[in-house]
């Protein structure tokens, strides 16, 4: 489905506009097939999100002269490279005489969602703050079965604030910065990992998913 939709920046659905992260890609053109075919995967095995083609990476608008081209292809990777494949919603959005075309990728119900490379290799991507990486087994592993529902009191809140604004933190550096006991932190962060916003890599760094990006957000 292909929506068009004119007017100022400012009248659109500003949020896909606002920066990069995880929910948001900016291309200023459609990249290589496997790179796009990354951000789509990514984004389907969390809490979905937009590629907006035609946008440079500083934020300024440039435009694409042929959207339905650039449809094609993402169809064509989502086709032939993600398994399984997700749903996706085209708009085509008029900023200052210029086209932006945003594919919106839903969230995927079937996890994980995976990349077939050009080797043959099959690999399980996730967004990782404005960048699509490669899952590790743990992070497989919770996007396989379905995350469980925990109340969010100030302590929990604390500990994922702290995750989202360190860079790459360990459990140490979490509890100290949320002003908490590593005793006590330790299980509220395994709530949170079990709950699926907040991930570990290498048995060590935690991360913040999108799904608790959004529960900072209050989304």
């Amino acid at each position: 489905m292909e929506t068009a939709v004119r007017g100022p920046l400012g009248n659109m659905i500003e949020r896909s506009f606002r920066a990069e992260g995880p929910e948001v890609e900016w291309k200023v053109s459609l990249p290589q097939r496997d790179r796009i075919a990354n951000t789509i995967a990514a984004f389907a095995n969390g809490c979905g999100g937009s590629v907006l083609v035609g946008i440079r990476d500083d934020g300024r608008i440039k435009g694409i002269s042929n959207p339905p081209a650039v449809r094609s292809e993402l169809e064509r990777v989502n086709r032939e490279r993600i398994v399984p494949s997700v749903p996706i919603h085209y708009i085509v959005r008029e900023v200052e005489g210029r086209r932006v075309l945003e594919a919106r990728v839903q969230r995927a119900l079937q996890r994980p969602v995976m990349v077939h490379g050009p080797d043959g290799d099959v690999r399980v991507y996730v967004r990782e703050h404005a960048s699509s990486r490669p899952a590790n087994e743990d992070e497989i592993r919770l996007l396989r079965r379905r995350p469980e529902r925990v109340r969010i009191d100030a302590r929990m809140r604390r500990l994922l604030d702290a995750v989202c604004r360190l860079d790459r933190p360990t459990i140490a550096d979490v509890a100290k910065a949320a002003r908490l006991g590593l005793r006590t932190a330790r299980p509220l962060l395994l709530n949170l990992r079990r709950a699926g916003l907040i991930g570990q890599k290498d048995g060590r760094r935690l991360w913040i998913t999108p799904s608790g990006y959004r529960v900072l957000e209050g989304l």
